[in-house]
């Protein structure tokens, strides 16, 4: 038997997207949604300890702490975009720099492979399964483990 949980997680950041011609290559802002799923794939009563998978408060502590450490009303930068992390430096704005553009897709795979190095729970049959995203209101994206 599997099963899961599932907390959700909001934000307010600001980004652009490089290489990209449209609306979004200017820097703009999102309140950011996220929902993250943790599974135990072999889930028995015996196994769970106080009948819980993980605790909806330290899944909260810990997730929320790196969001709002690293996400959290900051300029989320593309590394390439050295115009703009010089600007930034200069007037000394919270930022965070990625290796890749910062599109949902790729915060939503940085988020999960964050969320899976602070856990580590996989020689305790728990994992991450999945994070969903959200940029806006109506856009979502999702990375699911296989």
């Amino acid at each position: 038997m599997r099963i899961s949980v599932t907390k959700e997680f909001h934000w307010e950041a600001a980004h652009r997207l490089t290489d990209y011609i449209g609306a979004c290559a200017n820097i703009h802002g999102h309140s950011y949604r996220a929902e993250v799923t943790v599974s135990c794939l072999d889930a028995t009563p015996g196994m769970l300890i106080n009948g819980m998978i993980m605790d909806f408060t330290e899944m909260k502590f810990i997730i929320d702490g790196w969001i709002h450490s690293n996400w959290d009303h900051a300029l989320i930068i593309n590394q390439v975009d050295i115009e703009l992390i010089d600007l930034i430096s200069k007037i000394k704005q919270r930022t965070y720099i990625m290796s890749c553009n910062t599109t949902a897709e790729n915060m939503a795979m940085k988020l999960m492979h964050e969320i899976n190095a602070i856990f580590d729970l996989s020689d305790q049959g728990y994992r991450i399964i999945k994070v969903r995203l959200w940029e806006t209101e109506n856009n979502s994206v999702e990375v699911i483990s296989e």
